[in-house]
């Protein structure tokens, strides 16, 4: 398990919900339940697929990949103009 999840201390699920916000209205008629997720304990992980897991041959090739971008500041220099002439690039 990956955590807890416990009743909030105070009353679960008020039937109304005060606004924290003032001008906003309180909620009548609640339905919400609170709850409080917490994390789980500290421990070592080891990962590694569940038993009996199958791997497919590898297919992706180097040559599937895309090049790495030009970035903004290693470019050449030349400014680009859309059709509407602004500038960019």
């Amino acid at each position: 398990m990956n955590g807890y999840i416990s009743l909030y201390g105070g009353e679960p699920c008020p039937p109304i919900f005060r606004s924290l916000i003032a001008s906003m209205e309180d909620i009548m008629d609640n339905h919400v339940i609170c709850a409080i997720y917490r994390l789980p304990d500290a421990h070592k992980h080891i990962s590694r697929p569940p038993q009996g897991v199958k791997f497919l041959k590898k297919i992706v090739e180097i040559g599937d990949l895309k090049p790495e971008p030009v970035l903004w500041h290693e470019d050449s220099g030349r400014r680009h103009h859309s059709e509407n002439g602004r500038m960019f690039g």
